[in-house]
């Protein structure tokens, strides 16, 4: 796989029992005209899942004002390595909402994840 970030957010790859994150390498996309971007190369294993999210995923605020963060959205997508994306997206929703106890996102909440696998879906 070839990947280029250009973004703020890191990239996700959950490979088995580890979670690489993939930091941007490059300004976000926009923000200057002559702006070089660069990529980078991963060798991912069948059942491999990345995943690409919006800041509004980890700046969730629970009542006291903690965020979901990074950390806790690693942890969320390892225990649900196994799901189908759909459902790692809609697990990943539900955990947000009980851990902000439904309160309305102060950003938007937006979520990809993507699967390689060779035997299909």
């Amino acid at each position: 796989m070839e990947l280029v970030n250009a973004s703020h957010n890191s990239v996700l790859l959950v490979e088995g029992a580890e979670v690489e994150v993939i930091a941007a390498a490059s300004l976000p996309f926009g923000m200057f005209c002559s702006t070089d971007f660069t990529g980078a190369r991963r060798s991912v294993s069948p059942e491999s899942t990345l995943f690409l999210y919006s800041d509004g995923i980890t700046e969730s605020t629970d009542e006291a004002g903690n965020e979901f963060d990074l950390n806790r959205l690693a942890e969320t997508l390892l225990q649900s390595r196994n799901r189908l994306p759909s459902e790692l997206v809609e697990t990943i929703q539900r955990t947000i909402l009980g851990f902000t106890n439904g309160a309305q996102p102060g950003d938007d909440r937006t979520m990809l994840a993507l699967r390689w696998s060779p035997k299909g879906i």
